[in-house]
């Protein structure tokens, strides 16, 4: 029994040996692989990067191109009948220039004009007009004009999303929120004749140059989201944060690029409002105008809001329930992006949610939402999981689908 015992011994002892050896040769060969340097977790970033680039792109095609085929088989249908005017119906892709487009339209051909107590252009701002004339300098319809440049707006205001977004959180969040940006059920605006596309692009290339302590092109950005809608403005909360927590280690030239780029909005404002106090004797023309659409801001203007949204139960207005609806969807999406969204964006984009109702109605308010980045955070966020992101994905395309053949049916 005995030499059994020491055979059994004899036996483990080489056994446990031969352990320690492969343990050795396994440890000595995952010593000896190259640990990964700087350089190459740049190029995993930069390949993450561009592979996530091109996913929005094939998105950004997707969407558009439901946008524009939903929009052409409308037309051809005649669809809703009676709604179709002789020179409507003849015009290309007419549904994605009508309502506003019309208005930037005649600002782009003749400029502005103003009519007392009546609806006048002065309401609009001037950048996307502007634009719009610049396209036809080069041979293109204001129309055409404007359809490009909304359309490839969008691509940059994607791109410039994801960017943001990854700022505040991790990449696949980023993905996500550029994703449901393009297949949004109200993003239709942003393939027709207004400059919703241009402001969320202004807004967030401002917002990732600025976290990038690029001054210079964040202030770029910035005027340019205040020249073409009011909510550029609201860039100064972001930014000025930005700006402020930079400021003890800055120098003196990096603290004059910051500072220009909180004044960036501002200052584009303040020169409307001088062309407008130079051109027509008012400085506010494009809040006065405002008021010939039933918009005038006061304290009670949320009361009013709600108070019009009752009353319109039952009648041809009730398209107000969809811009309700949306004014709480969009909240309730600001508030799930706060958890790590900065402060700052948070306020900025509830202020371009809500501020509209001091107006007085929700009219347009589902159009208004479109351009603040924290919204689309939060609604990546609830796509986390895999079946809410497929969920989501399949609703976003079917109502997006849906409400581009609505547009004759109600302003967007």
């Amino acid at each position: 029994m005995s030499s059994v015992r020491q055979a059994a011994g004899l036996h483990e002892d080489r056994m446990a040996v031969s352990r320690d050896v492969a343990i050795q040769h396994a440890t000595h060969r995952i010593e000896s692989r190259p640990r990964p340097t700087l350089v190459d977790l740049e190029r995993l970033r930069s390949s993450t990067r561009v592979c996530a680039w091109f996913a929005i792109g094939g998105w950004w095609i997707l969407s558009r191109a439901l946008v524009v085929v939903t929009a052409a088989v409308v037309q051809y249908t005649q669809w809703p009948a009676g709604a179709w005017r002789p020179a409507l119906a003849h015009r290309p892709l007419a549904l994605l220039t009508a309502w506003d487009g019309r208005w930037y339209r005649m600002v782009a051909e003749r400029g502005y004009l103003v009519i007392p107590r009546h609806q006048s252009d002065t309401a609009f701002f001037p950048l996307y007009p502007a634009l719009l004339r610049a396209g036809r300098a080069v041979g293109l319809s204001a129309d055409t004009a404007g359809l490009l440049i909304a359309n490839l707006a969008l691509l940059v205001a994607l791109v410039a999303l994801y960017e943001l977004v990854r700022v505040w959180t991790d990449e696949r969040t980023a993905r996500r929120a550029a994703v449901y940006a393009a297949i949004f059920p109200v993003g239709y605006v942003f393939s027709m004749v207004y400059p919703e596309a241009v402001v969320l692009a202004g807004m967030s290339v401002a917002g990732v140059l600025a976290a990038r302590g690029r001054w210079t092109g964040a202030a770029a950005a910035a005027a340019v989201a205040a020249l073409t809608r009011p909510e550029g403005l609201l860039l100064i909360l972001p930014l000025g944060v930005l700006a402020a927590r930079t400021w003890r280690g800055a120098d003196a030239s990096s603290r004059r690029r910051a500072l220009t780029a909180v004044a960036a909005a501002p200052a584009a404002l303040a020169g409307v409002c001088a062309y407008e106090w130079r051109t027509f004797g008012d400085a506010f023309a494009f809040s006065t105008a405002q008021r010939s659409w039933g918009r005038a801001f006061e304290a009670a203007g949320p009361v009013r809001a709600v108070e019009e949204l009752v009353r319109s139960v039952g009648t041809p207005n009730a398209w107000l329930f969809r811009d309700a609806a949306f004014c709480v969807v969009y909240v309730m999406l600001i508030v799930i992006a706060a958890r790590f969204v900065p402060t700052a964006w948070t306020a900025a984009a509830l202020l371009i949610v809500l501020l509209p109702l001091w107006s007085g109605s929700f009219t347009s308010d589902a159009r208004f939402g479109l351009v603040a980045p924290p919204v689309y955070a939060g609604l990546a966020r609830v796509g986390s999981r895999r079946a809410a992101d497929v969920a989501l994905r399949v609703c976003s395309v079917a109502l997006l689908v849906v409400a581009t053949a609505t547009v004759l049916l109600r302003w967007p």
